[in-house]
């Protein structure tokens, strides 16, 4: 019998980590219950490795050092013997993505790069990874069909109509299309807003007819405003009406597991903040949209994650 091959071994090991983290989940939400979100340290990799150690058991052996090849660009194992243990869906990933998921968020602290002191879910690492595989094996014309139903939804919603002031995100080819919603935003005579990621936070400019084509793209594929672009900002003029997000997993009451940046969570939050200091800004209302593929019964959520008024999906 021949050697298994490695896609074969690598969903054994990626069976075994999801098991083993279940089984952690309890401890692991008990570490973090403790641990205050809003202070900040240096990231130091001995720091980084134990506790990855804490979460990942040396039952499941990684081919590489994520933290080290992260450092280096490079491929190569790490020598140092302590650095062994990481999810193995991580180690195709690009390097500097694998840094932000295991670090929750960064934040520059004078001219250092820091994490903040909470730890990443592992079971939501694992359920984008899982929703990831859904998506990559829908084909274009299902994405398009389903898409073609959200945008009716969305455009017969009466939240929808009755707003002036709408964000929604500018869609990658693995999302629901969003580009039919800009239009007819703009054809009403609407303000659309669209995201800006700098730095770790995010916020919503203000986007005219052909800026789009216009926006330079971010490493990830995502078009936005280039960072000199002079636009509205929607904190700065009043609010907004509706925000349209994106997410990664739904529940249909609402729960939402986004990218692991924290960009949305953090946005909406300060909008639900600015509107309970001061009650004459505007409180929006929020529809996720997505896939059929992207909704779940249950979905891994910690108490700083947002959950939207609405999900809207083909079903």
């Amino acid at each position: 019998m021949g050697r298994p091959c490695a896609r074969a071994h690598r969903c054994v090991r990626l069976s075994q980590t999801k098991n083993l983290l279940n089984n952690l989940d309890l401890q692991w939400r008990k570490q973090n219950a403790v641990t205050p979100t809003s202070q900040t340290r240096p990231f130091r990799h001995s720091e980084a490795v134990g506790a990855m150690a804490k979460v990942i058991p040396k039952a499941v052996p990684s081919l590489r050092c994520i933290l080290c090849t992260a450092r280096t660009g490079s491929k190569r194992a790490c020598e140092l013997s302590e650095c062994r243990w990481t999810p193995s869906p991580m180690e195709t990933r690009n390097p500097r993505e694998v840094i932000n998921a295991l670090s929750a968020s960064w934040v520059r602290v004078g001219n250092k790069m820091c994490a903040r002191t909470i730890a990443p879910n592992p079971l939501k690492t694992l359920l984008r990874e899982e929703v990831k595989e859904k998506l990559t094996s829908m084909t274009q014309e299902e994405k398009i069909r389903q898409s073609k139903i959200i945008k009716e939804k969305i455009f017969s919603h009466q939240k929808y109509k009755e707003s002036k002031r709408i964000s929604l995100f500018l869609s990658l080819p693995a999302e629901v299309d969003t580009s039919p919603i800009l239009d007819d935003i703009l054809s009403r005579g609407n303000i659309p807003f669209v995201p800006q990621y700098a730095r770790g936070q995010m916020k919503m400019l203000r986007v005219h007819t052909g800026d789009v084509e216009l926006m330079p793209a971010t490493k990830w594929g995502i078009k936005q405003h280039a960072a000199g672009a002079v636009r509205e900002d929607a904190l700065e003029s009043g609010g907004l009406d509706l925000v349209i997000a994106p997410g990664v997993a739904f529940t249909k009451n609402g729960k939402r597991l986004g990218h692991g940046g924290g960009y949305y969570d953090r946005y909406l939050s300060l909008l639900k903040e600015k509107h309970q200091q001061n009650p004459n800004f505007k409180k929006p209302y929020i529809i996720a949209v997505g896939f059929k593929e992207q909704i779940y019964e249950k979905i891994p959520c910690d108490p700083h994650d947002v959950v939207v008024d609405e999900v809207v999906t083909s079903d």
